[in-house]
């Protein structure tokens, strides 16, 4: 379904990545599923640099394995996982390119001198390390804790931020088997995840607080799908 949307929304070209990857989910019983270079073509933004890119792509390789878990369980989600985008503008010239890039880091070992947020969003790493930086100075640092994202909460995270709203809404959105997928992509992915922050505060069983606004979640998360 998603591969038929993104070609016939005339935003993806070539949705082998998907196709190829539908016949080894589940495979040796896991539930697991790899994407690797997926290429979702974005309007330029009006204030992206430098301003003479004639295209810009977004190249999406996903590697996760989920675990097994019962509905009301509140644990870590993922066997395995990897997130990676590599933005490539093109220029006017035929050799000429640009790149940005950030990655979703997995890190339980604990293994590093710094604080490392088992999810983390990294800006840069390998897929710049060889490019040309000019002035622009790229640190592995901050390591924002950010909540996982499985492929579908992946594209729908790009598709989010670089389509406008109204676009966005209309070819997407509006199609009741996309909102379908991604509700059951945020119920299966991030609702363990912001449920267990939340237990740090709230126990559930005597929660004490009052939810003033009820609205918030959205506010906070415009992507949400809400219960119909």
């Amino acid at each position: 379904m998603i591969a038929t949307l993104l070609r016939r929304r005339k935003i993806c070209r070539d949705v082998s990545p998907i196709l190829n990857a539908i016949p080894k989910i589940g495979k040796n019983g896991e539930n697991s599923i790899i994407i690797e270079g997926l290429e979702i073509v974005l309007p330029k933004p009006s204030n992206m640099r430098p301003t003479n890119l004639i295209k810009l792509v977004a190249i999406i390789t996903v590697e996760t394995t989920c675990k097994q878990m019962n509905e009301i369980d509140i644990d870590h989600m993922f066997n395995n996982y990897m997130f990676n985008v590599v933005f490539k503008g093109y220029g006017a010239n035929e050799d000429e390119y640009y790149y940005s890039s950030f990655h979703l880091d997995y890190d339980p070992s604990n293994s590093s001198n710094f604080i490392h947020p088992w999810f983390h969003l990294t800006y840069g790493g390998i897929n710049v390390k060889n490019v040309d930086h000019g002035e622009l100075m790229i640190l592995p640092a901050p390591r924002i804790p950010v909540w996982p994202m499985d492929f579908i909460l992946g594209l729908d995270f790009i598709l989010s931020n670089f389509l406008d709203q109204e676009r966005y809404k209309k070819e997407f959105i509006a199609d009741s088997n996309y909102r379908s997928a991604l509700k059951k992509a945020q119920d299966s992915i991030w609702r363990p995840y912001i449920l267990s922050i939340s237990h740090h505060w709230c126990k559930f069983s005597d929660c004490k607080y009052n939810m003033v606004n009820i609205d918030l979640s959205h506010n906070y998360v415009p992507t949400l799908i809400a219960d119909a």
